[in-house]
């Protein structure tokens, strides 16, 4: 990547002074930062903290995670924690209370610390059933299943399927178990005789290889995970109230509010005309990017967004960064900012929708497919260094 860096764009005053330069840097551009008004200081040095191949960096309270050959690590003070082998060439990150998602495109994870897991549980297959002896009255009923994590979290259900039941019989039930370590349980859900939608009517271990029913329990908790699974993979992660967000092509998958480990695969998505690329969240909406335009959609929940155009060009993959408010204009700001990288240069988004070129007809920034950013403040001045790669 090649770094292209905007030092002070962001309307704030630089009052420090230049530091003290080397002969030459300054005609050479070597080392220096020169901000919007042509003032110049030194940059400052770095410190090679890791060797080797390394991509996808990120880093937020006190969580640093990156990729070295292949594996997803967990970078402290006590050292570099290899965590699990991944196959993507970048990862995307973020946070959710004290858990990270993460997604490379093939997989989605969630990792606390240095401990990893799957976002999600994948659902089971349709088990099959038989009759045994029993009173469970004679008609047809549906059925289906779903497994329990150790955590109280709660898989998607396997298709629902129907069985007749005759005269004296009961349900014998195949159960196939969860690879996933984590499952504990597995519920079995059976509908009401003519029923059109199971009841729980047994938990059981997640070992359990059968189970009888005799007869049918007294109407129990409707499923509630039809058409259900984990979280899909993508290239881009975001969150917005209550919801996580996940981007695989043209396709923005939401879960379910507060349950970031379950989505609706049959309607829980929303359509964009081209890739996505930019996820970025403000208090009453949020921007969203593709490789053809950029829109931001005001509501505070997929079923209520309105959709407005903020610009007829797209924005560059993994650029954007959340900049505290205070650091814009005249520092009166309010709410979360963010900024990234199009083909007019830096953009910035705030709430309700406003929208701006930041450094159009001031610096023309290569052609681009994606990048990354690092909002930073150097003795109370804001810079925003953005590298791009074509």
């Amino acid at each position: 990547m090649k770094p292209v860096e905007i030092s002070a764009s962001l309307g704030v005053r630089n009052d420090l002074p230049p530091d003290r330069f080397k002969p030459g840097d300054l005609l050479a551009g070597n080392n220096i930062e020169i901000d919007e008004t042509g003032k110049a200081c030194r940059r400052l040095g770095a410190v090679r903290k890791i060797a080797g191949k390394c991509h996808s960096l990120w880093s937020s309270e006190g969580d640093s995670y990156f990729v070295q050959n292949g594996w997803l690590c967990r970078f402290s003070d006590g050292g570099l924690t290899p965590i699990k082998q991944v196959a993507g060439t970048r990862l995307c990150y973020q946070r959710v209370n004290n858990e990270v998602f993460w997604s490379d495109g093939t997989e989605t994870g969630v990792l606390k610390g240095a401990s990893p897991r799957l976002a999600g549980i994948d659902p089971s297959a349709t088990p099959e059933v038989g009759l045994c002896l029993g009173s469970v009255p004679a008609g047809s009923y549906l059925y289906c299943v779903t497994y329990v994590r150790d955590d109280g979290h709660e898989s998607g259900a396997s298709p629902v399927q129907r069985v007749e039941v005759g005269a004296n019989s009961g349900l014998a039930f195949s159960l196939v178990a969860s690879s996933n370590p984590a499952v504990s349980h597995i519920k079995v859900y059976v509908s009401e005789r003519g029923g059109e939608l199971p009841f729980l009517a047994a938990t059981v271990p997640n070992q359990t290889k059968s189970l009888m029913l005799s007869e049918i329990p007294t109407r129990g908790v409707p499923v509630r995970t039809l058409h259900m699974g984990p979280a899909p993979s993508g290239r881009v992660l975001g969150y917005y109230n209550g919801r996580l967000y996940v981007a695989q092509g043209q396709w923005l998958w939401y879960s379910q509010p507060y349950e970031f480990e379950l989505f609706d695969r049959v309607g829980g998505y929303l359509g964009c005309p081209g890739v996505v690329t930019l996820f970025a969240p403000v208090s009453d909406g949020v921007f969203v990017g593709s490789d053809r335009e950029i829109v931001f959609l005001q509501g505070s929940d997929p079923a209520e967004f309105t959709r407005m155009k903020a610009a007829n060009y797209g924005a560059v993959l993994g650029t954007a960064v959340e900049v505290p408010g205070y650091y814009v204009g005249d520092g009166t700001t309010q709410g979360p900012i963010w900024m990234w990288a199009s083909e007019r240069g830096i953009c910035m988004g705030t709430s309700g929708g406003q929208f701006k070129e930041l450094t159009a007809g001031r610096y023309v920034l290569p052609a681009a497919c994606s990048g990354a950013s690092l909002f930073k403040v150097r003795g109370g001045t804001p810079h925003l260094i953005t590298a791009l790669r074509g």
